[in-house]
């Protein structure tokens, strides 16, 4: 219903479908960046809208978008998740864990990435993503260690990198983790060799969290394996979709979240396909089950024969520029030709004629990085 109070909802004059399976989705995130000010609701637009917290995605997939939440509802939201830890895991809000971090904000710039090599706060240790690396594993070690870390928050693919250099150094988990129960990741596709392979080297459970920055959780993976979608959270639909089977569907994934009401988000297409199960029998949940077929990995992208990067870490580059010029980059794709990379910068209309200084900027970011 909050939908119907702002101005994005007039003047698309789509009607709202609560079918599971749609025609096509209400909004994508080119509507998100280029209709922002027409998606708030009306009270929030003025008086309140500077007390909205900004969430802003990761920029992982290409496109790079910011969501609006007043805060309560973002802590309802994210409640809904955190229920599901203590039922499934015996995890507590309380309890310390370890996480890695790319962007870090000040207010609404983005702070320097050395001077955050980590951040300490009372519930988790956050260590930048770009200085955690083999040259400089050792300074890490005891830091870690003399933290009471009961889980592990992060990607797949720096999840790997942990455990390479602690395969590397000879660390066995119980000396640097003494205290870890739980391991959880998110953001990156999570294939099932790499969740046995993390299973049996911190000889832990090991749960997949899927979701996006826009709505926070999707679906959460149950001990039995089961990735359940969040139904108090968010609701699922699908478009382009097939039948695979007796309540089994393929498709495109839309989502809905029940709790923004400052900025709904409504029958979102966040560029995932999926399989969904909408009949299963499970000890945990009887909540819908989602399979990811084509979502979010993180390979590396080449620059030269020397220089290889992450997506987060082109993403990160990518918010400075923004931060820095006015937005200029709604999107960037990359396209491999002949073992090389080449990043195509979608600008705004507005900033045409500055090509050359958007790309002075990025390849300031990448000298700072290297240099």
């Amino acid at each position: 219903r909050w939908a119907k109070e702002t101005e994005y909802y007039r003047k698309k004059g789509q009607k709202l479908f609560k079918d599971f399976l749609i025609d096509t989705p209400y909004m994508n995130k080119y509507d998100v960046q280029n209709s922002q000010d027409e998606m708030i609701v009306g009270r929030y637009q003025n008086t309140y809208r500077n007390q909205l917290l900004k969430i802003r995605t990761s920029g992982s997939t290409g496109k790079i978008v910011e969501i609006l939440w007043n805060k309560d509802d973002y802590i309802a939201s994210n409640l809904c998740l955190w229920r599901l830890r203590k039922q499934y895991y015996n995890i507590k809000n309380s309890d310390f864990y370890l996480t890695f971090h790319s962007t870090v904000y000040n207010g609404t710039q983005v702070r320097e990435t050395r001077e955050l090599e980590m951040i300490h706060h009372r519930t988790y240790l956050s260590i930048n993503k770009f200085s955690f690396s083999p040259t400089n594993f050792e300074r890490y070690i005891k830091e870690i260690s003399n933290y009471p870390i009961k889980w592990i928050f992060t990607q797949p693919s720096m999840l790997l990198i942990l455990v390479k250099m602690m395969q590397d150094y000879n660390i066995k988990p119980q000396e640097m983790f003494p205290k870890l129960k739980y391991i959880e990741l998110n953001g990156e596709i999570l294939f099932k060799s790499d969740h046995e392979l993390f299973r049996k080297f911190f000889n832990v459970p090991v749960a997949n969290l899927y979701g996006a920055s826009e709505v926070n959780g999707i679906a959460y993976q149950c001990p039995n394996g089961h990735l359940h979608i969040i139904e108090k959270n968010v609701a699922v639909q699908l478009f382009n979709y097939h039948k695979l089977d007796d309540h089994l569907y393929e498709g495109e994934i839309a989502i809905s979240s029940f709790h923004n009401k400052a900025m709904p988000i409504i029958s979102y297409a966040i560029g995932d396909k999926v399989i969904v199960n909408t009949n299963i029998e499970c000890e945990y949940s009887s909540s819908p089950v989602i399979n990811i077929t084509i979502g979010r990995t993180n390979d590396r992208i080449h620059l030269s024969q020397n220089v290889s990067v992450s997506s987060y870490e082109l993403s990160y580059w990518i918010e400075r520029v923004n931060t820095q010029i006015g937005n200029p980059i709604l999107e960037y794709k990359i396209k491999h030709k002949n073992q090389k990379s080449i990043i195509y910068l979608y600008i705004k209309y507005d900033f045409r004629g500055w090509e050359k200084v958007i790309i002075s900027k990025l390849q300031e970011q990448v000298k700072a990085l290297y240099d």
